[in-house]
């Protein structure tokens, strides 16, 4: 019971990290583009994780299956990743943060066939909550209906390809994080991530320089995403991946947050009832866990 609660709060700090991580990626995927973005935002995140993993690196269990198949899963990472910036850049926060975050309806899919975890019925309860705040956090259907599903300006294609392929590695990544740890899993997760970005900018020759005024922006999202990433990896080892994945995919909630306090953004009160409803939730899934 006390394992199961203390994935819960890894997976609200989860929530935190992506949350502000996914708010502060909007200003430097449209001055950077989604590539460079990527790649500073992994360079920096890669430090980090390697300066935690030099703590841990005493516990480490090697295992040469499960580092291929997360540097597979780092292929599947980089490209959901590009698309999720490739969609900010294009399209409305509002429209494709939602859609993205969505991919917790595939996790939780997954993680019930492939790991047979289950559900009892105040945590379906829960989960459907949660997703139903994610949707109304920030989805403005006025935007669905000016938007065109099949055109790639909207920005809205490319949320639907990090919705599906988010949902899919989000799920895999306990068979990793229970074998070789949730440190050493996100080490190569984000270095692989890292590497392929770079290729890809050496491909489109791009320069490796990035400017003094996105430098901060790129670390913010370094370290918040070094929140999200690693409690997720650290969350699912000890609660099942269809509890942790809606809380941490709640992030909506904090970027909606982040928007009103920051960006002085207006909040409609959808979105704070989402709000509401997002936290019964998380309340829910805590108390019935």
């Amino acid at each position: 019971m006390e394992e199961v609660t203390l994935g819960i709060i890894l997976g609200i700090v989860s929530m935190l990290g992506y949350g502000l991580s996914n708010a502060i990626s909007k200003v430097p995927a449209k001055r950077l583009g989604p590539i460079k973005t990527t790649f500073f935002r992994g360079f920096f995140l890669t430090i980090l994780l390697l300066g935690i993993l030099f703590f841990v690196i005493d516990e480490l269990v090697i295992s040469w299956w499960h580092i291929g198949f997360v540097i597979l899963l780092s292929i599947g990472g980089y490209i959901p990743l590009l698309t999720f910036y490739k969609g900010l850049k294009l399209g409305k926060v509002g429209v494709i943060t939602p859609i993205a975050s969505s991919s917790v309806i595939i996790t939780v899919i997954l993680s019930l066939i492939f790991f047979k975890e289950t559900l009892n019925r105040m945590q379906a309860i829960a989960i459907i909550l949660i997703m139903l705040g994610i949707i109304l956090i920030s989805v403005d259907f006025k935007h669905f209906k000016r938007s065109d599903l099949f055109r790639l300006k909207s920005g809205i294609p490319y949320a639907l390809i990090t919705c599906v392929l988010w949902g899919i590695g989000f799920a895999f990544f306990k068979i990793p994080v229970m074998v070789i740890g949730p440190v050493l899993t996100a080490v190569i997760l984000e270095g692989g991530i890292t590497l392929w970005s770079g290729l890809h900018m050496k491909k489109t020759k791009q320069k490796f320089r990035i400017k003094k005024s996105m430098l901060l922006h790129i670390i913010l999202i370094a370290i918040t995403g070094l929140f999200g990433t690693l409690c997720f990896n650290m969350g699912i080892m000890y609660s099942d991946v269809s509890v942790v994945a809606p809380i941490a995919f709640s992030a909506p909630l904090i970027s909606a947050l982040y928007g009103r306090v920051i960006y002085n953004e207006h909040m409609k009160s959808k979105q704070w009832l989402a709000m509401a409803i997002i936290i019964l939730g998380v309340i829910l899934i805590s108390y019935y866990s």
